[in-house]
C-alpha cells in the first residue's frame, strides 16, 4: 500500500502534464487563423471596453512582457500597441 503523501504528489504530477502536454498538443494542431485576433472570439465587446477604462488598462499594458513564438523570449519592447 502506497502512503497517502505518495499518491497526492503522484497524481499532481499526472495532472499537471496532462494539462501542460495536452493543451501543446491541441494548440499545435490547431491552425493560426484560429488565434488570429480578428476571429469573433477574441474581439473587444463593447462590455469589455468600460472595464479596460475603469482598470485603465492603457496606463499599464506597455509594461507588461509579451511572450513571442519567434522570439522565444518576454520582450516588452515588442508589446504591439
Amino acid at each position: 500500500m502506497y502512503s497517502l503523501s505518495t499518491i497526492i504528489i503522484s497524481n499532481i504530477i499526472f495532472w499537471l502534464s496532462v494539462n501542460i502536454f495536452g493543451a501543446a498538443a491541441v494548440t499545435s494542431f490547431t491552425p493560426k487563423k484560429v488565434y488570429s485576433h480578428s476571429n469573433i472570439i477574441f474581439r473587444e465587446r463593447p462590455s469589455e471596453h468600460k472595464i479596460y477604462k475603469a482598470l485603465k488598462v492603457g496606463r499599464w499594458k506597455d509594461r507588461l512582457p509579451v511572450y513571442r513564438h519567434n522570439v522565444s523570449v518576454f520582450d516588452r519592447k515588442r508589446n504591439p500597441k
